[in-house]
């Protein structure tokens, strides 16, 4: 599955944005949890259960998501995971840098500027840190509360951060 974003004026099919499996479950584990009773523990069999996902890989991506403070643990026959802010609060670029450890789509080049080639640092300049930073601006314009809320919330909070491109 892949996040397709639309640039303006680009092909129909837009931009391809891939995100690991890890990134994925989280985002949909954690809507999951906004779309809950924020003061009940979830616990994951049943977050998992409703999103047709592994148990195990949920484990492994609470693990990071409780480490980074974007959940507590419950403990206890009533137990299981709560969001630790509001969902509101949590934006779409918090979560996958928890998850993935970097949001660029396009790692620049790594060399000094001293050993680049010029067509190294014009990509980098003008094609790869513009790139990176709408993207980031589409992340963050996303709340974990757009995502849970209703279709026309969705398509109302998609469409605002859309206009991050078009600036």
């Amino acid at each position: 599955m892949a996040i397709v974003i639309c640039l303006p004026q680009a092909e129909p099919e837009g931009i391809k944005i891939r995100l690991t499996t890890k990134s994925r479950y989280g985002l949909r584990a954690l809507t999951d949890l906004a779309e809950q009773d924020l003061n009940v523990p979830q616990p994951l069999v049943q977050i998992a259960a409703r999103q047709d996902l592994s148990v195990k890989y949920l484990e492994q991506t609470f693990l990071l998501l409780r480490k980074a403070g974007l959940v507590r643990s419950v403990k206890g026959t009533r137990g299981g995971y709560l969001l630790t802010d509001d969902p509101a609060k949590i934006t779409l670029d918090h979560v996958i840098a928890v998850l993935e450890g970097d949001t660029d789509l396009i790692g620049m080049s790594a060399d000094s500027s001293d050993s680049q080639t010029p067509l190294h640092l014009f990509l980098d300049r003008t094609v790869w840190e513009p790139l990176n930073s709408l993207t980031a601006s589409f992340y963050a314009g996303l709340t974990l509360a757009d995502i849970a809320g209703s279709p026309e919330r969705r398509h109302s909070a998609v469409r605002l951060a859309r206009s991050a491109f078009s600036k």
